[in-house]
């Protein structure tokens, strides 16, 4: 069972945009962890520099999940360039990832 929701915003958008979007998902899903995480050059992480690429982000997303020692693989919510990044999350490590909802994105392949 999933036990994290991880939501990724799209390029320049800091996990502030969401508003009060986890706050619901938390009411929605009380047993469900709700972590907004902010892309290396956004939101709380604007003095980091940028990766210059889908793989590095992923990366840099993936060391940031890492350190949050989550039970089990994940469910992403992603919009625009975070559903890319989960994209090639999909392609590199699927078994790290329970289920995605890609809102507003594209996809190269």
């Amino acid at each position: 069972m999933t036990r994290s929701i991880i939501l990724l915003r799209g390029l320049t958008r800091g996990t502030h945009h969401w508003g009060a979007f986890p706050d619901q998902l938390k009411a929605a899903f009380g047993q469900k962890k709700i972590i907004p995480i902010d892309l290396a050059g956004n939101g709380d992480r604007y003095k980091e520099a940028s990766p210059v690429s889908i793989k590095l982000a992923l990366e840099d997303i993936r060391n940031e999940v890492r350190k949050l020692n989550l039970e089990g693989p994940v469910t992403i919510l992603a919009l625009s360039l975070g559903g890319m990044i989960t994209l090639q999350w999909l392609n590199d490590y699927p078994d790290e990832i329970d289920k995605a909802i890609i809102i507003n994105s594209s996809h190269a392949g």
